[in-house]
């Protein structure tokens, strides 16, 4: 297995729903070891109707849960200093956070609702 990445939730939807389409758009996940966060679990499972909810579980199980660190609450705390503005932005400022935290790249279609994050630096101590 390659380089592991972290998933976020479109992308994650984009494999359940469409795989050949995804893997067109983001054709290197295959050579990855897909990871995602326990906030795009949570969101998932959260939006899945009762009846689809334990078919859903099995195709999160498939994914390796990368954990948040204390790494991952340093950099959510400095983002949501300087650019959090709205509780809808909540949730991509944690897998955002946590995969700066795990220093893993992070895969989304969603790029205008990361790009901001990304210019964000720890200052040296």
């Amino acid at each position: 297995m390659g380089k592991k990445v972290i998933l976020d939730t479109n992308i994650v939807i984009g494999l359940w729903t469409n795989q050949i389409e995804t893997f067109k758009k983001h054709p290197d996940l295959l050579k990855k070891e897909m990871c995602i966060t326990i906030f795009t679990y949570v969101e998932l499972i959260a939006a899945t109707p009762e009846r689809h909810k334990d078919k859903t579980k099995k195709f999160l199980d498939g994914f390796k849960l990368i954990p948040f660190s204390s790494s991952s609450a340093s950099w959510a705390k400095l983002v949501s200093y300087k650019l959090v503005t709205s509780p809808a932005q909540f949730i991509d400022l944690l897998i955002f956070s946590n995969s700066k935290g795990d220093c893993t790249d992070l895969i989304t279609d969603n790029i205008k609702d990361f790009e901001k994050f990304k210019q964000v630096r720890k200052e040296k101590k």
